[in-house]
């Protein structure tokens, strides 16, 4: 290996292990206590969940009124009487 490479690898590990730097803090099982209300988070989240809603809604609405549907999976040719011109050519 290269020495900056041992070097780099050396600083990373002592920065890893040295018992003076912060260590990560798990925010996903912990509570925040971040002094904001947990009933102003709560209407914040309900607020942003309210226009997202809306805004994807919005959006079905716009491809339901300008996509097409799809084609029938069958088609039926109505051609009048069996020995007729039309009833012939529908065959071929």
């Amino acid at each position: 290996m290269d020495c900056r490479c041992l070097a780099a690898v050396a600083l990373v590990h002592r920065i890893m292990t040295d018992s003076n730097s912060p260590k990560p803090r798990r925010r996903l099982l912990r509570r925040q206590d971040d002094g904001v209300d947990s009933e102003v988070a709560m209407r914040e989240l309900s607020f942003v969940t309210l226009i997202a809603g809306l805004v994807i809604g919005a959006a079905f609405i716009v491809a339901y009124h300008f996509v097409r549907p799809a084609p029938p999976n069958s088609f039926v040719n109505l051609t009048g009487h069996p020995a007729g011109a039309y009833h012939l050519f529908t065959q071929r």
